[in-house]
């Protein structure tokens, strides 16, 4: 289902909501945020198989389009140049409490998830709210000053963050979920491909490496051989396996051992 709804500064966003498998209307129901990569992805009225993993399995599943996402406008598609973590936060958060509003989400039992962008969101997410039960970030992006010249894209990096680690160390700094990682509860998993050049590896172990030196819950699992996006059908099995675990997991307290 699309919704709109009003996010930063009352500009109009979209989500797409995916229903759990014979929802029950009268309950609510555990929600997972599924943030999309780019951040210049975005969310339609298409069959997506990781939504309806998730939605087999009892969990309504939203999609938002912040801003920074394609195929609205120029505008809407530079908004958050300069802005990571920012508008399109807010933006992403206005959606789950409309979707808690409406009374389809539990806001008990919240989840979050993403991959490259959506990783650094999701890390951003865990270091700005402790609302989630857990998390689960895929190739992410946790500290922007360590990651330029690293990523095989650094063009990339400076347009969207209008400086170089050597003009402006702090400004990278300050918007880089490493810097704000004492914040964290949630529990998080880290998902990675050990030869990814475009988001490196390096980015998830220093997140993870962080988290455990400050003794938070967290798992780091790597994947041999892999890109930024897997092309192993056992690691994209294994992928959706450990999501369902992690979140299964965390829903039921404790009712089984999640993976290491």
């Amino acid at each position: 289902e699309r919704i709109t709804f009003k996010g930063a500064d009352d500009w109009d966003i979209d989500a797409f909501l995916t229903y759990p498998v014979d929802r029950d209307e009268s309950k609510v129901c555990p929600l997972v945020l599924f943030i999309h990569g780019g951040p210049a992805g975005a969310y339609g009225p298409n069959f997506l198989y990781q939504s309806q993993i998730l939605a087999a399995k009892g969990f309504a599943v939203l999609g938002v389009n912040p801003r920074g996402s394609s195929t609205y406008s120029q505008e809407f598609l530079e908004a958050v140049v300069e802005d990571w973590g920012g508008k399109d936060y807010l933006d992403i958060m206005a959606g789950v409490d409309v979707v808690i509003a409406r009374g389809v989400a539990d806001p008990a039992n919240l989840f979050v998830t993403g991959w490259s962008y959506g990783g650094f969101m999701t890390s951003w997410v865990a270091t700005q709210t402790n609302r989630f039960k857990a998390a689960i970030g895929g190739a992410i992006i946790s500290d922007r000053y360590s990651m330029h010249s690293t990523e095989d894209i650094v063009l990339f990096g400076e347009h969207y963050f209008g400086c170089t680690p050597w003009d402006n160390a702090d400004k990278l700094l300050s918007r880089s979920p490493l810097a704000y990682v004492k914040n964290v509860t949630t529990p998080f998993m880290i998902l990675h491909g050990e030869m990814d050049i475009r988001c490196p590896t390096t980015q998830g172990e220093e997140f993870y490496c962080a988290l455990r030196r400050l003794g938070k819950t967290a798992v780091f699992v790597r994947y041999p051989g892999e890109y930024h996006g897997f092309k192993r059908l056992s690691h994209r099995i294994d992928r959706f396996e450990r999501t369902l675990a992690w979140f299964e997991y965390w829903l039921g307290a404790g009712e089984r051992t999640p993976r290491t």
